[in-house]
């Protein structure tokens, strides 16, 4: 009876799972939808919208460095108010030409056609520090990049990565939310997070076996930005805004841990420095960091309703080595913990940070075990157990997870390409075999591949560390 229980325990969490990340990636769309539609019934006056710096860190990106800059140059935003500066550094190794000879070389082009110098490099001089060294060196400079006289409580520091497709309007649907926050509640949101569409180069992947993981990886993985991250952040949102006792008991159970995703998140930059900047403990994985020190905080992060398109591996090798850097900077969160504690001054709510605390670790766990949990149950349930219903309940529960959310997000498809404005990435239509791949064998291959990442940087890491070995090794490059 032990047995039973256990085995239909695990076959109801992903059923229940299943249906909720569906709809709930339904709903966020919708509610874009919705939101997108109500900003731009109301005119206001551009003189009232916050300065936005936008940085975007590069290292050896000479393929796609002109690419990215002709895109970020199409983002509607009055010109006084915004500047766009890439970070270069000298870790980059030397070539025939650098990323950074060829921003010098094409910016003040750019700049030229636009009107206004909008477009700037700086370079980060040391070889060693990751991600976060680049952000706090471009943050350090900031006021010899920027013309005008910085307000922090009106100036927000957005970050992208290289790769990132931000929906043309960004920059505009940001400010017109937030001139409606400020009207409401007297100051601009603390933090604002772009959700992402993991679709913008399925269409030109192969039709191979690797190409039919990797397109569904960009379904699954936008399903999880849907389903799961714009619903975290909303109601964390919802809740630390309009929260009457933020010891109360349904904010002390309701509220989950949430992170920051590093393409697409803006800080207030007097938020930013009350957090102490971007974390340089994590070689790559600064914004999960972040993200999670903000939540211990009690800073909620607003969703801005429009798109960041960005790109899935193009192996799959790299992609479980994408997944094992991600699932590595989860690791930290005791130490996020730990540095929000410090920043707080050791006020923290003890109860609501150890809640906080085992949701995480929580999370964590079923990312690593989702497959083996399912695997060992439904093991179980054909050679002990042999119950018909149990053996139909646990197909369903897999179809619901896996299988139904790559079909979710290709239903979505035609809706989410009405809500987004920028590069043409997003027109993906398969064949009828092509589509029943995806379906049947990239997203039965994907849900076993997705606890790889873990599982191997739990083994580096444990290697690593037996053998006295530099810890940032285990860290990649995770975009290309």
């Amino acid at each position: 009876m032990f047995l039973i229980i256990c085995t239909l325990l695990v076959f109801f969490y992903f059923f229940y799972s299943g249906i909720e990340l569906n709809t709930l990636s339904i709903v966020s769309v919708q509610q874009i939808r919705k939101t997108q539609k109500r900003l731009y019934k109301q005119k206001r006056d551009p003189e009232d919208f916050p300065f936005i710096v936008l940085l975007i860190p590069v290292l050896s990106e000479q393929k796609i460095i002109r690419e990215t800059l002709l895109h970020f140059s199409k983002l509607r935003y009055p010109k006084n108010r915004v500047k766009v500066i890439f970070i270069t550094t000298q870790k980059e190794p030397l070539g025939k030409i650098t990323t950074h000879e060829i921003l010098e070389e094409t910016i003040p082009d750019i700049n030229k056609a636009i009107g206004k110098k909008i477009f700037e490099v700086v370079h980060y001089p040391l070889s060693f520090g990751g991600r976060a060294h680049q952000l706090n060196y471009a943050v350090s400079k900031l006021n010899s990049l920027v013309d005008e006289k910085i307000v922090e409580s009106s100036t927000y520091i957005g970050v992208y990565d290289v790769d990132s497709l931000p929906d043309e309007r960004s920059l505009e649907i940001l400010a017109m939310s937030a001139v409606d926050h400020f009207k409401k509640h007297g100051v601009f949101p603390s933090i604002y997070q772009q959700p992402a569409l993991y679709l913008g180069n399925i269409a030109s992947l192969s039709r191979n076996l690797s190409g039919i993981l990797l397109k569904t990886e960009g379904f699954i993985q936008t399903r999880w930005s849907l389903g799961y991250e714009i619903p975290r952040w909303n109601r964390e949102y919802s809740m630390l805004m309009n929260r009457t006792n933020p010891s109360s008991m349904k904010n002390l159970f309701l509220r989950q841990l949430t992170y920051a995703v590093g393409h697409g998140e803006y800080f207030r930059l007097d938020v930013l420095r009350q957090l102490k900047l971007f974390p340089v403990y994590l070689p790559v994985t600064d914004d999960l960091a972040i993200g999670h020190i903000a939540s211990f905080l009690s800073i909620p992060k607003l969703v801005i309703p429009c798109f960041d398109v960005t790109k899935v591996p193009r192996s799959v090798y790299a992609n479980i080595k994408q997944a094992g850097t991600w699932f590595g900077g989860s690791t930290y969160l005791s130490r996020n913990f730990l540095e929000a504690r410090k920043i707080s001054g050791n006020s923290l709510s003890n109860l609501q940070s150890f809640k906080l605390l085992i949701d995480g670790y929580l999370t964590m766990l079923a990312w690593m075990s989702r497959p083996f949990l399912w695997g060992i149950a439904f093991f179980f349930a054909v050679v002990w157990i042999k119950d018909p219903f149990i053996l139909l309940f646990s197909i369903v529960a897999f179809i619901l997870y896996a299988i139904a959310g790559t079909l979710t997000v290709f239903l979505l498809q035609s809706r989410i390409r009405s809500l987004y404005r920028g590069a043409d990435v997003l027109d993906y239509e398969p064949g009828v075999v092509e589509f029943l791949l995806l379906l049947v064998l990239g997203s039965t291959g994907n849900f076993f591949i997705r606890s790889f990442g873990p599982v191997r940087y739990t083994f580096l890491r444990v290697w690593h560390i037996l053998l006295r070995r530099n810890l940032e090794k285990v860290y990649t490059k995770t975009e290309r």
